[in-house]
């Protein structure tokens, strides 16, 4: 047999060469097609997901939702909170948002759709939402939407551990999954930090009011952050979120520290540290005489919110200022 030529041994070579990068592109796009087809849809759940909400409706969401509309101040927190800020299109109006809410809202990117008490449901309708996020006391609104063929999960941010959980709950129904859970892990960081430094501490009785008499009882959140911050609810042992105090139940605890719950309710009440310290008989209670009465803004205190921490660690500073000390 003849030897094949060198011009046939360079055909042989650059045929065997172009199979070579034929059978290679082969093999990465092959590769690259099961890694694809390993990754779950970037925009749709894996399977439907239904959930249960606060107000106990279950939702099936078939695919994560793209336009979200929140009705409530602090859903609204939590959406951006986990990265969800480009698909929130509408959102009520509130004066201690974040700077990052208040220019999404001024700049349009975010439709303002009214306030907490007047949402405009024409102009949330037009927003075309998926989903529709509401607090638990805004039901007529929710109920109305809801009856539209919206989507509505309504939270209750019950206490702390509810708070948490309605978080995780945005991120299961979002694909925000992480981002939430990441969220979630730094307020409960914080939380215990500031738990764990005052475990040991002596703790002072705390009486908290928001105007006439109204303070809170064992069911709230006020409870929670007051136990949180290493201090006594005196009516910890009372039953449900509200109770009326009278004179003679807060002189018989004596508390070390009196809080105003600073807001609507104690402005309207004409609730000071100034009003409290005339009250008749008042001038006995130990936090009088010593100058213990502190106002602290309702929304770092009353409500479980974005501003939570903030609320645990501003009541820490009050109760232990040898170790939450500004100074």
């Amino acid at each position: 047999m003849d030897k094949p030529s060198l011009i046939e041994l360079r055909s042989m070579n650059k045929n065997k060469i172009i199979a070579i990068i034929i059978i290679a592109a082969i093999a990465v796009v092959g590769i690259y097609g099961a890694i694809t087809l390993l990754q779950p849809a970037e925009e749709e759940p894996e399977a439907p997901i239904t959930i249960t909400d606060g107000a106990g409706y279950t939702v099936t969401f078939d695919e994560y939702p793209e336009n979200i509309v929140s009705i409530a101040p602090s859903c609204t927190e939590i959406l951006f909170a986990i990265g969800l800020e480009d698909k929130t299109v509408g959102a009520p109006i509130y004066d201690k948002y974040s700077p990052e809410i208040q220019a999404a809202l001024d700049s349009g990117a975010t439709e303002s759709v009214g306030d907490f008490q007047t949402i405009n449901a024409e102009l949330v309708v037009g927003l075309e939402p998926d989903l529709i996020l509401a607090k638990s006391t805004q039901m007529q609104a929710a109920e109305q939407f809801k009856e539209l063929g919206k989507k509505v999960v309504i939270l209750t941010h019950e206490g702390f551990s509810g708070y948490l959980s309605d978080i995780e709950l945005i991120g299961q129904i979002t694909g925000a999954d992480e981002d939430a859970a990441t969220f979630v892990a730094d307020i409960e960081s914080q939380a215990q930090e500031i738990a764990d430094a005052t475990k040991d501490l002596e703790k002072p009785t705390v009486y908290v009011e928001y105007g006439n008499f109204g303070s809170y009882g064992a069911g709230s959140v006020v409870n929670e952050l007051i136990t949180m911050a290493g201090g006594v609810n005196i009516f910890a042992d009372a039953d449900g979120q509200y109770i009326t105090a009278s004179t003679e139940d807060v002189l018989d605890a004596d508390p070390d520290i009196i809080i105003i719950s600073a807001g609507v309710m104690s402005e309207y009440f004409g609730c000071t540290p100034e009003e409290i310290a005339t009250r008749e008989g008042w001038s006995a209670l130990s936090a009088v005489i010593n100058e213990q009465i502190y106002e602290v803004d309702e929304n770092l205190i009353t409500v479980a919110g974005p501003d939570i921490v903030e609320g645990i660690q501003t009541l820490a500073e009050i109760f232990h200022p040898e170790v939450f000390g500004t100074d």
